[in-house]
């Protein structure tokens, strides 16, 4: 069930940007993701019965205000993000090396194309008489 969670859409906005601010309430996520709060809510939900987010309420005085629910990563949260970063960086390396494959192929197609011209000009120069 961890790697479902973690493949989950949002999941990794959410654990990146509790990681980037330590903590935030329901409605600071809200408004840096821009997800619809049903959505938001259930992943948070989610992430928290997998131990990934702690969730704190509020304490309120009795002014009548609804208690806000702060959230931030566990120490598996926090592991967690530490995945999506090799994993961002396993992205970054293969697009790399794949980045510096097609310029050796295009640079040796190039080069080669450069010697079939050169050939077809000595060609055409050097014209065979009977």
């Amino acid at each position: 069930m961890f790697l479902k969670i973690l493949s989950k859409s949002n999941a990794k906005e959410i654990l990146m940007l509790l990681n980037e601010y330590d903590e935030l309430y329901f409605g600071q996520i809200q408004k840096e993701l821009d997800k619809p709060k049903s959505n938001l809510s259930r992943i948070l939900s989610e992430l928290q019965e997998e131990s990934l987010v702690n969730k704190r309420t509020e304490e309120t005085d009795d002014d009548g205000r609804i208690p806000k629910n702060y959230y931030s990563l566990t120490n598996l949260g926090k592991m967690a993000v530490e995945i999506y970063q090799k994993e961002d960086k396993m992205v970054k390396e293969k697009e790399k090396k794949s980045n510096d494959l097609t310029t050796c192929i295009i640079g040796n197609n190039n080069q080669n194309i450069g010697n079939i011209n050169i050939n077809n000009n000595f060609m055409s120069n050097n014209s065979f008489q009977k």
